[in-house]
């Protein structure tokens, strides 16, 4: 599965209904469309945002982010910008200290990057009821990296979400991913049509723990 990959962005590729290239330095737009498509009267969009909600906390110094609801709204057209796979190419990301926040009935579509990212400190957060169609990377990720210690990210809960068609832009994804987090509970989601695999769970990379600090701690370094 990791050998599947494209190219995307060259005008000499273009050669299939659907497929669009575009002139960075003239912005002109190259779009074929489909049988039956006025490329005249047609809508089209271009992402910009490779975020488009944050909850960002301070776990460290005792700031979190708290019992925030978001319910039965579409999130679409996110950004593939950014460096950080995770951490600035999502839809809605929760981040550094963010709990029991709950993300219900909405909808994740046409995204450049991931659906919903529990990254690091956060900790009894729900994803319920929710569908992810077209999302270009991993619908839902819970990841950390703890390296000083057990991991702070955990207790989450990702159940009843219909998980499909995803992984449009970077292929060899999980529909749920989760690395380094511990305790969740991933449980009744529909998880098809996928390139790679439903769901992946990972233990923390070994070269992300210092030994000093968990002297204790013997190889393999899991969570």
């Amino acid at each position: 599965a990791y050998s599947n990959f494209h190219v995307e962005n060259v005008l000499a590729a273009l050669s299939s209904p659907g497929e669009w290239c575009l002139n960075r330095e003239t912005s002109i737009l190259y779009y074929m469309p489909p049988a039956g498509i006025d490329p005249r009267k047609c809508e089209i969009i271009g992402d910009n945002l490779p975020v488009i909600f944050l909850l960002d906390g301070k776990a460290e110094y005792g700031k979190w982010i708290e019992n925030i609801v978001f319910r039965g709204l579409t999130f679409k057209h996110s950004s593939q910008k950014g460096v950080l796979r995770y951490f600035e190419k999502t839809a809605v990301r929760l981040s550094r200290g963010v709990r029991n926040c709950s993300i219900l009935d909405c909808r994740f579509s046409d995204l450049g990057g991931s659906g919903v990212v529990i990254w690091r400190e956060c900790r009894n957060n729900v994803v319920a009821g929710c569908e992810f169609v077209h999302t270009g990377d991993t619908p839902v990720c819970l990841f950390d990296y703890p390296g000083t210690g057990p991991s702070l990210n955990g207790g989450n809960q990702i159940t009843d979400n219909y998980i499909h068609h995803c992984s449009t832009v970077t292929k060899s994804t999980a529909g749920v991913r989760v690395e380094g987090s511990e305790e969740n509970r991933i449980a009744h989601n529909v998880i098809c049509n996928m390139p790679y695999v439903g769901i992946s769970v990972i233990g923390t990379r070994v070269k992300s723990w210092v030994k000093k600090n968990v002297p204790e701690l013997q190889p393999p370094y899991t969570s």
